[in-house]
C-alpha cells in the first residue's frame, strides 16, 4: 500500500514538474541559440557569454551560441542592426521581438583600445588585458544585453563581484510584444574608482552599470605634449625667464617648460599639432588645450 501510494505521489508529482517547468520564449517560441556574426566586435561576443551564463543562473535554459540562425524562429541576435538602429542615438540600444525572435541591437565600435594621454585615462588606467575590456568605445549591445538581463531576468548588480551580484532563483521570462530604446543621456560617463588591469571585477561592474563614452574627454593640464613637440623645432616658442627660454620648471610647477602665447607662429604651430593628433588618432573627440600647474607669465 506504501509502495502504491509513493509510485501515485511520484508519478503525480514529476507530470506537475514537467507541466510548470521554467520557460524562457518569446511569443511562445523558446529561445535557444544566441547568434552572434563572426565579425561582431569583441563586446558582442563578450555579450553572447554573459547573456548565456546568467540565463542559465537566472532561468536555466542552457543557450547555445552560434555564428548563424539554427532554424527560423528561437534565436536571438546580437549585433548591429542598421535598420534597428536608424533612429538610435549615438551608444545606445534597441531590444525588439519579431516572428519568433528576440534581437538586442546596439551600436558598437570596431575593436580597438581607446586610451587617453595621461592619468587617469592613460593604457592600465581604462583597458583590462585579462578581460579586453576598455572604458571607452560604443557597446550598445553590451549594454543591451544587461539591460535585458535586469529589467526581465531580474538580476541586480548592487555592487562589484559576487557577493554584489543578486540572481533570483529561477523563474519563467516569457516575451511578448517586447519594444525597447535606451541611450545614455550623457555621452560621458567614466569613474575613477579602479585601475582596469587590477581589478576584473570592478571593471565588470563598470560595464554591467553602463558607464563608459565614445572616447575619453582629456580635461587635465597638456601642455607639456606640446612643448615636448616643439621644445627642439621651435625653441623661441618657449617663455622667457630672467632672458632665457625655459625648457623646465621656471613657468611652470610640473615641468615641461611653457609657451610665450604671443610668439610669432606659435598658435599656427599648436593648431597644426592638434589636427596631426586627430588624424593619428581618429578614434578621440577633443584634445585638452589647458595650461600646466603653477603657470607664470612669460
Amino acid at each position: 500500500m506504501i509502495n502504491k501510494m509513493k509510485t501515485a505521489f511520484c508519478v503525480a508529482f514529476c507530470t506537475v514538474m514537467s507541466v510548470s517547468a521554467v520557460q524562457f520564449s518569446v511569443d511562445n517560441v523558446s529561445l535557444k541559440t544566441i547568434v552572434v556574426p563572426a565579425d561582431a566586435p569583441y563586446t558582442v561576443k563578450f555579450a553572447a557569454a554573459e547573456l548565456k551564463d546568467f540565463i542559465a543562473k537566472c532561468n536555466g535554459a542552457e543557450l547555445e551560441i552560434a555564428e548563424s540562425a539554427n532554424g527560423t524562429q528561437g534565436n536571438i541576435f546580437l549585433g548591429a542592426d542598421e535598420e534597428l538602429l536608424k533612429d538610435v542615438p549615438p551608444q545606445g540600444f534597441r531590444i525588439v521581438d519579431k516572428d519568433g525572435n528576440l534581437y538586442i541591437s546596439g551600436h558598437d565600435s570596431p575593436d580597438g583600445v581607446i586610451v587617453g594621454l595621461r592619468n587617469p585615462w592613460r593604457y592600465n588606467e581604462v583597458y583590462s588585458d585579462a578581460l579586453k575590456l576598455g572604458a571607452f568605445g560604443a557597446c550598445g549591445t553590451l549594454h543591451g544585453v544587461y539591460y535585458f538581463l535586469q529589467k526581465f531576468g531580474g538580476v541586480r548588480f548592487f555592487w562589484p563581484g559576487e557577493t554584489g551580484t543578486v540572481i533570483p532563483e529561477k523563474h519563467d521570462i516569457v516575451l511578448t510584444n517586447v519594444s525597447e530604446m535606451q541611450f545614455p543621456k550623457f555621452h560621458y560617463r567614466h569613474p575613477w574608482f579602479c585601475n582596469f588591469d587590477q581589478a576584473p571585477d570592478e571593471v565588470l561592474w563598470y560595464k554591467r552599470l553602463g558607464f563608459g563614452g565614445d572616447a575619453p574627454v582629456q580635461i587635465i593640464d597638456y601642455f607639456m605634449y606640446i612643448t615636448s613637440q616643439l621644445k627642439d623645432s621651435h625653441p623661441e616658442f618657449f617663455a622667457l625667464v630672467d632672458g632665457e627660454r625655459d625648457f623646465d620648471a621656471k613657468c611652470a610647477i610640473r615641468g615641461g617648460g611653457h609657451l610665450c602665447f604671443n610668439a610669432p607662429g606659435v598658435k599656427e604651430a599648436v593648431a597644426r599639432l592638434i589636427i596631426d593628433f586627430f588624424k593619428a588618432h581618429p578614434e578621440q573627440n577633443s584634445f585638452p588645450l589647458t595650461p600646466g600647474d603653477g603657470l607664470k607669465r612669460c
